[in-house]
């Protein structure tokens, strides 16, 4: 098929389907006249590094093959072959600092976190925000019964539990219950222990703080077991009952950390790589001090915000020493812009330049470090999921990139592409480009 050379980073660089952070394909079908009707699914470039607060905790990345579809050749189709291909740089929005740079830097240029910062955050400087409580919802548990265990004695309100006990707050009739039971699910018998005013927040905590042990934490009962430092408490959100993570700032960088930079990066290099983990946990903690979803919650545990994991998973400590290094060593430092703690956005890969916006738009060279899998990428779509997304054009006659904004490879990131066909033409962001 003919190639279409790019410059293509998630949200506002790209031209096509960018890495993303996901292993979803997006199924999409067709009908044109005098085609059969095909079913196309269009692979999405897989990432290891979650973009903008978020993601996967995995340390490879792939560019999934090529497009599979019945390709049915039609006269009025005036693209040469069944498949388009394209080649791009970078994975996420690209503002702020870049994890895959970052530990270029610090590795292949031995350059320590501060000046890391300063590079990615050029309008802001060094400060330090004091240690404090911060509020996490869990996203796991919306609209579901908060269920809590623990290998040590807890109270829900005025409630006690044993150590091995399970206790259920549960929305009924404008009020909060607060029952026991044996089991982490909702079957069972469950005995109610207290009616809680509907307006309140019953909080679940353990009775005695027992340090690092995740046996003597919350355990969260949701989709899977987490286990979480500090409180977990139950909100009404409008008239959806949400669960709230109440823990200190250096506490929940611990489970933030690692899920978002591998821990394993601290031993790149004979253990250079431990400055691109602190700046993550100073980028973190800017980020979430900077946070107010709203008023009941300061920021969420998933890419929406930045991904927090608890302290453990399914019995396991997730939390890394690595990781935890970083937080220690850059204890309450923060990033400062305009005299507030700066919303310090990061991204997996800037694909060579950051994106602008609140920060400088500035190059990145660490970003081509031999163990970023997106700096440079290539992936091949099918032409019927082309003519899928835009089907007002018809059968595809041509990509064209209109418009860039200059900074980085092959012009810059794409602002709009029009697309063209066999019954018209429509022109697009390159983001719109990118999702559709």
């Amino acid at each position: 098929g003919a190639v279409l050379a790019l410059f293509i980073a998630a949200p506002g660089l790209a031209e096509a389907q960018a890495p993303i952070t996901s292993t979803t394909s997006t199924s999409t079908s067709t009908t044109l006249p005098g085609t059969p009707t095909t079913s196309t699914t269009l692979p999405l470039p897989t990432s290891s590094i979650p973009a903008s607060g978020g993601s996967t905790s995995s340390t490879t990345s792939t560019v999934p093959p090529t497009t599979t579809t019945t390709f049915v050749p039609n006269p009025a189709r005036k693209w040469k072959g069944s498949t388009v291909e394209l080649r791009g740089h970078g994975c996420g929005h690209g503002r702020g600092l870049g994890q895959y740079g970052s530990l270029g830097y610090a590795t292949d240029e031995d350059i320590d976190y501060a000046a890391i910062l300063d590079h990615y955050y050029g309008n802001t400087a060094k400060g330090t925000q004091p240690d404090g409580p911060i509020t996490v919802r869990l996203t796991d548990m919306d609209n579901k019964n908060l269920i809590v265990t623990s290998g040590a004695q807890f109270t829900i309100g005025t409630s006690s539990f044993p150590a091995g006990g399970f206790g259920r707050v549960r929305r009924s009739a404008g009020t909060w219950l607060v029952e026991q039971g044996t089991t982490c699910s909702n079957t069972g018998v469950w005995t109610t222990l207290q009616t809680v005013p509907g307006d309140q927040q019953p909080t679940a905590q353990v009775v005695t703080d027992g340090g690092d042990d995740i046996t003597k934490m919350l355990t969260v009962c949701g989709t899977n077991r987490r286990t979480y430092r500090g409180s977990v408490k139950a909100i009404l959100n409008g008239t959806v009952p949400q669960a709230v993570n109440v823990v200190n700032m250096e506490q929940y960088l611990r489970g933030v950390v690692p899920r978002e930079s591998p821990a394993s990066w601290g031993d790149v290099d004979a253990g250079r790589g431990i400055n691109a983990l602190r700046a993550q946990a100073v980028s973190a903690r800017s980020y979430a001090w900077a946070e107010q979803r709203n008023a009941l919650y300061k920021t969420c545990d998933t890419t929406a915000c930045q991904v927090y994991g608890g302290a453990g998973l399914n019995g396991v400590r997730i939390e890394d020493s690595r990781s935890d290094r970083a937080v220690a060593e850059t204890a309450t430092e923060v990033r400062i812009l305009d005299g507030k703690v700066a919303r310090t956005e990061f991204s997996s890969s800037t694909g060579g330049y950051t994106a602008g916006g609140t920060f400088p738009a500035t190059p990145d060279a660490g970003d081509d470090t031999v163990t970023n899998p997106n700096h440079s990428w290539s992936a091949t779509v099918g032409v019927g999921a082309v003519e899928a997304a835009f089907p007002t054009t018809g059968y595809l006659a041509s990509i064209v990139v209109t418009d860039r904004n200059g900074l980085g490879e092959d012009g810059g990131r794409v602002l709009d592409v029009r697309v063209t066909g066999s019954a018209g033409s429509v022109t697009v962001s390159g983001e719109a480009f990118r999702s559709a």
